[in-house]
């Protein structure tokens, strides 16, 4: 499924038109909440996680957390915030499974006398197969709504091209949407 995708700077604040995001109908009169977390770096967590091994020390900066209210009629707002919160614990899920399964992958080919490069790269893709479920989800299935942070800029996605195309004229009246890309997440 396609999704519609306006930037816009990190340090703008968006304005939303008066309309649900999930089923399009005009005056939702509800607000659905969400936040979302993304990367400063290419590497993001794992940076902070590697700077914290390394240093000791929490290391604040590698990634951001957008939080907005979104217009939304009260049961597509349920329905977006459940999906944004269950995104959040698949997410987190996906990179501890990831990461314990890499250390057992590794352990396990030690123990039957593989090389450890062996071992690693196995680990490691298996570390990987793990992160990207989810990614691969919400590029086939994606939300109503979301956003995607990111250095420098917002990326606000959209599934409804009429919400897109509002989003646009509130936030900037000589913008054009760009055409519907593939999720991202």
């Amino acid at each position: 499924m396609a999704t519609h995708d306006i930037k816009l700077p990190s340090g703008q604040r968006p304005q939303f038109p008066d309309r649900c995001v999930g089923c399009e109908r005009p005056q939702p009169g509800h607000l659905a909440k969400i936040a979302v977390t993304g990367s400063r770096s290419t590497l993001g967590w794992t940076t902070d996680a590697a700077l914290l091994a390394a240093t000791g020390e929490t290391v604040q900066g590698t990634n951001t957390r957008v939080k907005l209210a979104v217009p939304c009629c009260p049961g597509c707002a349920r329905a977006l915030e459940r999906r944004h919160f269950w995104k959040t614990v698949m997410l987190y899920a996906s990179g501890i499974l990831g990461a314990a399964a890499c250390i057992a992958v590794i352990l396990w080919a030690s123990a039957h006398g593989f090389s450890s490069g062996m071992g690693a790269f196995f680990g490691i893709v298996v570390l990987l197969t793990l992160l990207a479920l989810p990614v691969v989800y919400e590029l086939k299935h994606p939300p109503a709504f979301t956003v995607t942070p990111l250095e420098g800029h917002v990326t606000y996605e959209f599934v409804s091209a009429l919400c897109a195309e509002e989003f646009v004229r509130a936030n900037d009246p000589a913008a054009v949407p760009a055409p519907a890309t593939a999720a991202t997440v």
